[in-house]
């Protein structure tokens, strides 16, 4: 009996010990509520940078759950960028914190984000470069129609997100419609004047400007130049190059005349006969 009773003094002797070895200030702390972290009355251990400081003003005397879901509220509508929220005792003042490290988002977007926006008439697909919280305006990156890179500032309300695979898609027939206005120096090209085709032959390509200076014969037969914008320029079909240089040589020829040569012209709707008498090449 005695033994036992001693056994039974040294077991509540230990656990006695055991008990006051335990550190009863240690809880589980930084709720997440709505995406971000909740600390009240205690610091996160991950590092930070405070974005702002907060004070309640809708609730004063409410519930604690009141002041949370007002600062939560502020929070969302004023940064979008909130990783957290200490709280100070009583929760009626705290801090907006940022972890440092942690990827920024905004307005539902993170960087390399696929989007899309109008840009005038078309749909204009990008990437989100660099987010703006304080704008609320993020940097999206596209190429142009030239195939140059190009940013732009666009406000988070004119963004929708895609997903790759669509941004993708519309990249690759971004791209073949790029090609279509790259040329080479003496490749043939057609555009359109007075709603017909002509064509000529590329002279020389400015890159920086993106227009093009084409040489052709205009309708005296008299070689010419003009610069054109890569854009009013399309590759020619070799064929159709071919034919409308031919019908352009018949033409022409119709027109060359020698002193003393008969020919006709229209005077108010009637054709008249004449002898060409005198030539004016100038003209």
């Amino acid at each position: 009996m005695k033994n036992t009773l001693t056994h039974i003094l040294i077991l509540i002797s230990l656990l006695s010990i055991g008990q006051s070895d335990k550190d009863y200030s240690l809880a589980r702390v930084g709720e997440k509520r709505e995406n971000i972290y909740i600390f009240i009355g205690c610091t996160p251990v991950q590092e930070y940078n405070t974005i702002d400081k907060w004070e309640v003003y809708w609730n004063t005397g409410g519930k604690l759950e009141d002041k949370i879901q007002e600062a939560l509220t502020r929070a969302k509508k004023k940064y979008n960028n909130v990783d957290g929220i200490i709280f100070k005792a009583g929760a009626n003042s705290g801090e907006f914190i940022k972890f440092i490290g942690k990827e920024i988002t905004g307005g539902g977007f993170k960087s390399g984000d696929k989007v899309i926006h109008k840009d005038g008439r078309k749909l204009q697909y990008a990437e989100i470069a660099m987010l703006d919280n304080t704008k609320q305006r993020a940097t999206v990156k596209f190429f142009d129609a030239y195939g140059d890179e190009k940013t732009d500032d666009i406000s988070y309300e004119r963004l929708s997100p895609i997903s790759s695979e669509e941004y993708q898609k519309n990249i690759e027939l971004q791209k073949v419609e790029i090609e279509r206005h790259k040329f080479t120096i003496g490749e043939k090209v057609t555009w359109t004047e007075d709603n017909k085709p002509r064509y000529g032959e590329i002279l020389t390509l400015n890159n920086i400007k993106h227009d093009a200076k084409v040489t052709f014969l205009n309708k005296y037969g008299e070689s010419a130049t003009e610069t054109f914008d890569y854009l009013k320029l399309e590759k020619a079909d070799g064929d159709k190059y071919k034919e409308f240089i031919e019908q352009q040589a018949i033409e022409i020829e119709k027109h060359k005349f020698t002193k003393g040569e008969y020919v006709s012209f229209v005077d108010e709707k009637v054709t008249k006969p004449a002898e060409v008498t005198a030539l004016n090449s100038s003209n």
